[in-house]
């Protein structure tokens, strides 16, 4: 029973992973598409802290289109590297390199 109980956030946490990781190489391949003449392209940007902090402090002011990067600071801050773990391309391809070494290592000890 406390197997089951551990095993149901980690589902739900790789769920999000993959579906996050999805989204992002859905944006890759759609960006020439996403991007419309007369648009911004610069909304990913906004959700990066340090874009918008090198930005402000470059424009001398407060740039208040970095908004989402500040909600995900706080979140970051109240909720521990909960970014990283679910939601960023660069920790699900860490985590999947993991498994995969994993794996192969497994596979190379029962060998020899």
């Amino acid at each position: 029973m406390e197997r089951r109980q551990q095993a149901w956030p980690r589902r739900i946490r790789r769920t999000v992973q993959a579906l996050a990781f999805l989204l992002f190489l859905a944006y890759i391949v759609l960006m020439p598409a996403l991007a419309v003449p007369g648009t911004r392209g610069d909304w990913l940007m906004r959700f990066s802290p340090f874009a918008g902090l090198g930005a402000s402090i470059s424009a001398w002011r407060l740039i208040v289109a970095f908004w989402p990067a500040l909600v995900l600071l706080a979140a970051a801050l109240a909720l521990g590297r909960y970014f990283c773990g679910w939601l960023c391309p660069l920790g699900t391809t860490l985590d999947l390199g993991d498994r995969l070494i994993a794996r192969f290592r497994d596979v190379a000890a029962r060998a020899s």
